[in-house]
């Protein structure tokens, strides 16, 4: 589960999390909790939190049906046979130009709205990040991002978060029941 051993457990725990948060998860627990009040993004993350511990029976079944197993394309190979592999090969070629798509217009945005920069330019910026992060192959690389990732969540968690708490007018925003 964590390349061989080749990877420490807290680095790999960072990568798992990075790659199971992702923008729309964390989009759809700030609007649930616009719209339903605190207890609908607790609600949110204990799910979800809950579906990764569930999850690990399943990889002790795979482990044994494929133990020299690298990718989930071995494992269906194992399991099912070499047409797998090309219809989840499809499929993932598929899923990787609309999440490419959906992260080139949400950083954009992001870009636009946070910088003077207009969204063209937003677009020629994670253009360029995804081009030099290709020029950077290997795991390694892919489980460091993760890990910077899991930190800039943590700070936002740690730091932004409360921060807008306060300056959104803190405890008494529930006590008033006024909107933000």
């Amino acid at each position: 589960m964590n390349a061989g051993s080749e990877v420490g457990f807290g680095i790999s725990a960072a990568s798992m999390t990075a790659t199971w948060i992702w923008a729309a998860s964390l989009y759809a627990a700030a609007t649930s909790g616009y719209t339903f009040g605190v207890s609908a993004p607790l609600h949110y993350g204990l799910w979800g939190a809950l579906m990764i511990l569930f999850i690990y029976p399943f990889g002790k079944r795979i482990r044994s049906l494929a133990p020299d197993a690298h990718s989930l394309a071995e494992i269906l190979h194992a399991r099912h046979g070499s047409s797998s592999q090309r219809i989840l090969a499809g499929s993932n070629i598929i899923g990787g130009i609309l999440s490419l798509v959906s992260n080139y217009l949400a950083g954009s945005v992001l870009i636009a709205m946070l910088t003077p920069l207009n969204f063209s330019t937003g677009i020629l910026v994670i253009a360029a990040g995804v081009l030099l992060y290709t020029l950077w192959p290997g795991l390694r690389a892919s489980i460091l991002i993760d890990f910077i990732q899991v930190c800039a969540m943590l700070l936002a968690v740690i730091i932004l978060a409360p921060t807008i708490f306060h300056l959104a007018g803190g405890p008494d925003i529930f006590r008033e029941a006024r909107t933000i």
